[in-house]
């Protein structure tokens, strides 16, 4: 029952990020996620928070290790 419950919520964020990164306006994003998944309003900034912060996230470990590798370069 957990099992299929996280892959309905991969399924879900699927979802947003496709939305999301879509070139449609943010009032077609929010009716969009809502007509797919059935959530609110909130769950879409809830969940799109979430996304920025995962991938604020991602973005800071690939610009450390770019400079790690610089600085291994240059100890080379």
């Amino acid at each position: 029952e957990l099992a299929k419950s996280q892959l309905n919520v991969d399924k879900e964020l699927k979802i947003l990020k496709e939305i999301v990164f879509s070139p449609t306006s943010k009032v077609q994003q929010i009716r969009e996620f809502m007509e797919r998944t059935g959530h609110s309003r909130a769950t879409f900034y809830r969940w799109k928070e979430r996304l920025d912060r995962e991938m604020a996230y991602q973005k800071s470990v690939s610009k450390s290790r770019e400079i790690e590798n610089v600085e291994v370069r240059r100890c080379e």
